[in-house]
């Protein structure tokens, strides 16, 4: 089963969802945990969703509204369940801020 680095990402273009990492595979269920890290010198708002979909819709958000992350401050969320195909995604008021994933897999 995969474990460990699942994926990074950095925002580049604003309000627009980015992935971090890929699909999980079939037969898989991942624990996950996300660090989201603003390094601009202003606060910024964060969306974060799980979909199966090509692009998430607003009912995969998982912070209703937006979460703000303060600079030097990360935003950590911890024991994140993804199903097999389902993927995860971010989107930034800013360009430039940082989310890395990490974890482990299981059969599911």
């Amino acid at each position: 089963m995969p474990s460990g680095f699942f994926g990074k990402a950095k925002i580049t273009a604003v309000n627009t969802p980015t992935i971090i990492g890929g699909s999980v595979p079939a037969g898989t269920v991942m624990t996950l945990n996300l660090r989201i890290t603003n390094p601009t010198g202003t606060n910024v708002k964060v969306k974060v969703y799980i979909t199966n979909a090509a692009n998430p819709v607003p009912a995969d958000d998982l912070f209703t509204p937006q979460t703000t992350v303060i600079p030097s401050v990360p935003l950590e969320e911890t024991a994140i369940i993804l199903s097999p195909g389902e993927r995860l995604f971010y989107e930034a008021d800013t360009l430039g801020v940082i989310a890395r994933v990490a974890g482990f897999g299981e059969p599911a």
